[in-house]
């Protein structure tokens, strides 16, 4: 482990007033002199089960010290800084049981040896509802695998009384969503949700390119945090003047679309999934690459909501992530965007000849976004806005992966290319 000497040299007067007895209380101490929740935020248990409390000055110390380990730990892309947090403690811990060197170099050594261990490889599973294989049981993307739920994993596995019979009542519907990741348990699972989010935005936005009614026509739900198994509603009226009952229940949350073999064979194939799916699972990726990942996230989270205003606002905010650089003439920058990728892109979403009737459609439904955003308005937005809206998004995010792939790194000369073919277009017309 390599640490800069001036970071050295930092840590080690932190670590020297962590060890400071002016600098610390015992616990009588710190019940009198703070409240509750600053106790805890303070506190160091020791093996012994004692604890000591930080001073202010202390505690300021105990996060610089923190930020640094975190800069420097090998392991540390592998953790969460929850994870890294409480390993500072436990080491700090050990040592005030301890006499001997207060070596800041030795300190994070040891806190390595104590996160290190957090780390091992994961197997997450999610069911997902929305989806259903015809002829296949199994698709690959990338990282991540959907398959036909397995009870023998539920079997298999080391689980207390009754536990892997209550998951399997829980998840035998749909499909399942599977990914392996090594790290911490708490990393693992935010990458598993992230991971989820991003490949079920890829899925619907496949699918929105070759349906009708677009992004409105798919509803992938996967039961991770923040999501809830899909299920029918009810609701029923009651006539005045005849006092019959009608009962209506919508089954939209049992919405399923069926992908076939030939399908997914043809999908698998595609330049612009191939590197959505690179890009989709990136750790980290450059300037337009992150956008591209926000945009796929946006997407995901459109297509799940049963808001049609929702909806219509978060396919906008897919556009947003590539289009809204700085706080000037965003406006005209989205509309050029769109206008110009989808005419003049490799994909002829729409042709030069209509580049007028699309740049007047993208205004006003921009204006309508705007509406519901900023006048909160929820009553003006059709299902026809939503679908457009879905496909422009769709087809812009494939766009820009192809340029991806063409060596744009920088939203800055996503930019550039689109003035490029805005010229290019002002070129070609009659009174030019």
């Amino acid at each position: 482990m390599i640490i800069p000497p001036k970071q050295l040299r930092s840590a080690q007067q932190d670590l020297d007033v962590l060890f400071k007895p002016s600098e610390l209380m015992g616990e009588v101490a710190a019940l009198k002199s703070l409240q509750f929740m600053e106790r805890l935020r303070r506190e160091v248990k020791t093996p012994n089960g004692s604890k000591v409390y930080f001073s202010e000055k202390a505690n300021n110390s105990f996060h610089r010290l923190f930020t640094i380990v975190s800069l420097v730990l090998p392991s540390k892309q592998s953790l969460e800084p929850e994870d890294i947090y409480a390993g500072c403690k436990t080491v700090l811990g050990r040592w005030y049981e301890q006499d001997g060197s207060r070596s800041a170099e030795v300190y994070i050594n040891e806190v390595e040896s104590v996160v290190a261990l957090l780390v091992s490889d994961h197997k997450f599973y999610s069911a997902l509802a929305g989806l259903a294989f015809e002829g296949f049981d199994e698709l690959e993307v990338g990282k991540v695998s959907f398959h036909r739920p397995r009870l023998e994993v539920l079997e298999t596995s080391v689980a207390q009384d009754g536990l892997a019979e209550m998951a399997w009542r829980e998840m035998n519907y749909g499909l399942w969503i599977t990914v392996r990741i090594t790290g911490s348990w708490a990393y693992a699972e935010r990458r598993f949700f992230e991971h989820v989010k991003v490949t079920c935005g890829l899925l619907a936005l496949a699918f929105t390119t070759t349906l009708e009614r677009g992004g409105a026509a798919v509803r992938l739900i996967p039961s991770i945090e923040g999501r809830f198994r899909p299920g029918a509603t009810t609701w029923f009226s009651v006539e005045s003047h005849s006092n019959n009952l009608h009962l209506k229940t919508s089954y939209d949350g049992f919405q399923r679309l069926n992908l076939k073999r030939d399908h997914v064979e043809s999908l698998l194939t595609c330049d612009w999934f191939r590197e959505l799916t690179r890009i989709g699972q990136l750790d980290f990726g450059n300037d337009v690459e992150q956008a591209v990942r926000r945009g796929l996230y946006w997407f995901f989270d459109a297509q799940t909501d049963n808001s049609i205003e929702m909806k219509f606002v978060k396919y906008w905010s897919c556009i947003e992530c590539i289009f809204s650089i700085g706080k000037i003439g965003v406006t005209g920058k989205i509309r050029r965007g769109i206008t110009s990728l989808l005419t003049y892109g490799g994909y002829h979403f729409s042709n030069p000849g209509e580049w007028e009737v699309l740049d007047r459609r993208v205004s006003k439904l921009y204006d309508l976004r705007s509406s519901a955003v900023h006048d909160a308005r929820y009553d003006h937005i059709s299902m026809k806005d939503v679908v457009d809206v879905s496909k422009w998004a769709a087809f812009v995010i494939m766009e820009v992966s192809m340029l991806i792939t063409g060596g744009f790194t920088t939203r800055k000369k996503l930019q550039e290319e689109v003035d490029r073919l805005q010229k290019f277009h002002l070129s070609r017309q009659p009174d030019n």
